[in-house]
C-alpha cells in the first residue's frame, strides 16, 4: 500500500490499535495493567513522525507506574526481502516533564516511507481508582481499533464515549476469581467482572477545521470516572474526585500552597505606590507593572516552583515564580489576591467533574478590591495588563478562594475589546484616495496589536505589515502605547489608497480596514463547533469628500443583519450629503462559540459580511 484508498492525503495509517485494561491482584493488593499494541504503515515523508512516540508514566508519594515489555520494530522491503529492525535501548529515553510525570520517549529505528512499524508495551499502575482514557481517533486514519476494559464488580466506574464518529460498544458480565493470601494460605474469592468492549472500523483521521481551540478535544475517545468502591464484607464508599480535593492537594503542596503567603520582595516600591492618591484600579495597574519590570518571563512554563522571590533577585523566572511574586505584592498592598487555575485553549478545557491536577497547566492571579471589584492579571506576560490576557488563556478558570461561592470565571468576558476608527478621505490629482486614519484599539485588540508589533521587531516593519494587509500606502505615522503598559493603543496614519479608474469612472472600496474580505467558512458542512477568540467590536466612521467635477453614480446599499439573537451583529449605514459620503460600519461579536448545527447560518452570515466589505462606490466624471 502506497496510498490509503479512503484518504489519499493520509501521511500514514494505523492498521490496528489494541488496548486491554484489566485488574490484577498481586501481593494482596490490586493494580491496573494496560497492554497496548499498534501497527502503522508510513505512506509519506511527513508520516515518519509516527515512528516517534512517548509513554507517560505517573508517580507520586503513594506509588509509581512501571513500564514493561516494550518492543518497537520496523519492517522494510529491501531487494525483495522483508528486513526487520528492532529498536535498541539507545533509542529509548526517559525524561521527567513534571513533578509527577515521567515520559519514556521512543524513536523506532529503520522507519522511513514505505515502512510498517509495530510496537507494544504494558503499564502496571498502583492507581486503581483511575482507568486511563483512550483515544479511538487520531490525526491519521485507523483501519481497526479495539479497546477492552475488564473491571471487577468492586469498582463502580461510569464511562463516557465522546466524539462525532460511530463506535461499537458492548458490555457483558463474566465470572472471575482472585487468590487472596490469608493466615491459612491462599483463598479464592469469586466476583463478577464488567467486560466492556469498544470497537471501531475505518475511523477517519481527525482533520483541522478553522476556528477550533483544541481539535484533540473533539476526537472520539473513551473516558472513565469512578463513582464508588465496595470490597467484600465492606460498606459502599462513594468516590468523588472533585475540585475541593484539588484545592486541598495544591494547598498542601510545598511547591504551590506554601507560596500563598510569601513575603513581598518589592516592599519599598509597593508602599510608594500605595501612598499615591489614585484609584484602586490605577494602583493595581502600577503594582502589576512593577512586577513586570522587575522579573522577565524566561520562557519556561510550570504549575509549581520552589522559591518565587528568586525571580526578583535574578530578574527572570518561570510563570509560576512570577505570578506567586505578584500575588505576594498584591496581598502585601492590602488587597486579596489568589490563583485562578487554567488550562490553555490548545490543550483543551478544564472539566467541572472528575478533575485532575495533570490537566492544569497554568494559573493567573485574581485580585479583589475594597469597592467589590475583581481584576485578573498575568505577571509573566509583558503584553498583558489589567483584565487583558493572552487569548491562549481566555477560557474557563477555577478560582482558589474559600470566600468565593462561584468558583468558575469565564476569562473571555472580563473586558470589552473595541477597535474604533475615524477615517477622513478626499482625492489627489490622480483621483486616488488620500487622507487621515485614526484607530484606537482596547483590551484584547490592544494586546493583539502589541504582539504583532513586537514580532515584527520595529515600527517600520509594522507599518509595512499594515500596508500589505490593507493594500494602502502610509506616508506618515504616529503610534502610541505599543511599547508601554496599558490596555489601549492608538495609530494615527496619513494614507493613500489607489482606486480603479478610467477616463469616465472611478471605483472605490470605501472600507479601508475590512474585518475580513473572504468568508473563513468555505466547506459545505462541518463536524466541529466554531470557536472565535473573544468578544469584540469593530467600528469605523468614514467620510469621503468627492471632487466637484465628479458625481456619485452608485452607492452600496445599507445593511443590518444579526445572527443567533444578536450573537453577531453587522451594521453598514451609508448616506450622501451633496458631495460628501458618510459611512458607519459596525461589526460586533457577542457570542464566540457556536455548535456545528449553526454552521449553515454562520456560513451565510459571513458570506454577506465579506461581500459588503468589498462593495464599491462608483463616481462618474461630469
Amino acid at each position: 500500500m502506497t496510498v490509503y484508498s479512503k484518504d489519499s492525503s493520509a501521511p500514514a495509517v494505523l492498521i490496528y490499535e489494541d488496548s486491554y485494561v484489566t485488574y490484577n491482584y498481586l501481593s494482596n493488593q490490586f493494580q491496573i495493567t494496560t497492554k497496548y499494541s499498534a501497527k502503522i504503515k508510513i505512506l509519506k515523508p511527513e508520516g515518519v513522525e509516527y515512528a516517534n512516540f512517548s509513554i507517560p508514566l505517573y508517580f507520586d508519594n503513594h506509588g509509581r507506574e512501571t513500564l514493561s515489555g516494550l518492543e518497537a520494530i520496523s519492517y522494510n522491503l529491501e531487494n525483495g526481502k522483508i528486513v526487520k529492525t528492532k529498536t535498541e535501548k539507545q533509542f529509548i529515553f526517559s525524561e521527567n516533564v513534571s513533578p509527577n510525570v515521567n515520559l519514556t520517549k521512543v524513536s523506532i529505528q529503520g522507519a522511513k516511507v514505505g515502512s510498517v512499524i509495530e510496537y507494544k508495551y504494558s503499564i502496571n499502575s498502583p492507581f486503581i481508582y483511575s482507568i486511563p482514557s483512550f483515544k479511538t481517533q487520531h490525526r491519521i486514519p485507523v483501519i481497526y481499533g479495539k479497546y477492552n476494559a475488564d473491571i471487577p464488580e468492586y469498582f463502580n466506574f461510569q464511562f463516557n464515549v465522546k466524539g462525532y464518529e460511530n463506535l461499537s460498544v458492548k458490555e457483558e458480565s463474566r465470572p472471575n476469581t482472585f487468590n487472596v493470601s490469608t493466615g491459612q494460605g491462599l483463598e479464592s474469592i469469586k466476583c463478577v467482572n464488567r467486560d466492556i468492549l469498544i470497537l471501531s472500523a475505518d475511523m477517519p483521521a481527525m482533520k483541522d477545521e478553522p476556528m477550533v481551540w483544541c481539535t484533540e478535544e473533539y476526537m472520539s475517545s473513551v473516558e472513565f470516572q469512578l463513582s464508588g468502591i465496595q470490597f467484600p464484607f465492606e460498606r459502599y464508599e462513594p468516590y468523588s474526585r472533585d475540585w475541593k480535593s484539588i484545592e486541598k492537594t495544591l494547598e498542601e503542596h510545598s511547591m504551590f500552597g506554601d507560596h500563598y503567603k510569601i513575603s513581598n520582595p518589592l516592599e519599598k516600591e509597593t508602599k510608594e505606590i500605595m501612598a499615591k492618591n489614585i484609584s484602586n484600579f490605577d494602583k493595581i495597574c502600577e503594582l502589576h507593572q512593577l512586577v513586570l519590570n522587575n522579573a522577565a518571563f524566561n520562557g519556561h512554563y510550570s504549575l509549581f516552583c520552589n522559591r518565587p522571590q528568586a525571580a526578583i533577585k535574578n530578574k527572570t523566572g518561570n510563570n509560576s515564580e512570577i505570578n506567586f511574586t505578584l500575588m505576594g505584592v498584591l496581598n502585601d498592598a492590602g488587597y486579596k489576591a489568589y490563583p485562578v487555575l487554567l488550562r490553555e485553549r490548545a490543550s483543551g478545557r478544564l472539566v467541572e467533574f472528575y478533575p485532575s491536577i495533570d490537566n492544569i497547566n497554568y494559573f493567573i492571579i485574581a485580585v479583589d478590591t475594597p469597592d467589590g471589584k475583581t481584576y485578573f492579571l498575568d505577571g509573566a506576560d509583558k503584553f498583558s495588563s489589567t483584565n487583558v490576557l493572552s487569548s491562549r488563556f481566555l477560557t474557563k478558570g477555577y478560582i482558589i478562594n474559600p470566600s468565593k461561592k462561584d468558583k468558575w470565571v469565564d476569562l473571555s468576558r472580563i473586558s470589552n475589546s473595541i477597535s474604533k476608527s475615524d477615517i477622513f478621505l478626499n482625492f489627489n490629482s490622480g483621483m486616488d484616495l488620500v487622507g487621515t486614519l485614526k484607530r484606537s484599539s482596547s483590551n484584547q485588540l490592544s494586546y493583539a496589536r502589541k504582539s504583532e508589533y513586537n514580532q515584527l521587531k520595529s515600527k517600520a516593519e509594522y507599518i509595512k505589515s499594515l500596508e500589505s494587509n490593507y493594500v494602502i500606502k502610509i506616508d506618515s505615522s504616529t503610534l502610541t502605547g505599543f511599547e508601554s503598559y496599558g490596555n489601549i493603543v492608538e495609530e494615527r496614519l496619513h494614507i493613500k489608497k489607489e482606486t480603479m479608474k478610467n477616463d469616465s469612472y472611478v471605483y472605490i472600496n470605501p472600507i479601508i480596514l475590512p474585518t475580513f474580505t473572504k468568508s473563513p467558512f468555505i466547506e459545505s458542512n462541518r463536524k466541529l463547533p466554531v470557536e472565535f477568540e473573544y468578544p469584540l467590536t469593530h467600528i469605523q466612521y468614514i467620510t469621503i469628500v468627492v471632487p466637484d467635477n465628479y458625481t456619485i453614480e452608485e452607492l452600496p446599499k445599507g445593511a443590518k443583519i444579526s445572527l443567533m439573537d444578536n450573537g453577531i451583529v453587522f451594521t453598514y449605514l451609508i448616506q450622501r450629503r451633496e458631495n460628501v459620503i458618510m459611512i458607519m460600519y459596525n461589526y460586533t461579536q457577542n457570542q464566540i462559540i457556536f455548535p456545528n448545527t449553526d454552521y449553515a447560518h454562520l456560513k451565510e452570515f459571513f458570506t454577506v459580511v465579506a461581500n459588503k466589505n468589498v462593495e464599491q462606490i462608483v463616481l462618474k466624471k461630469k
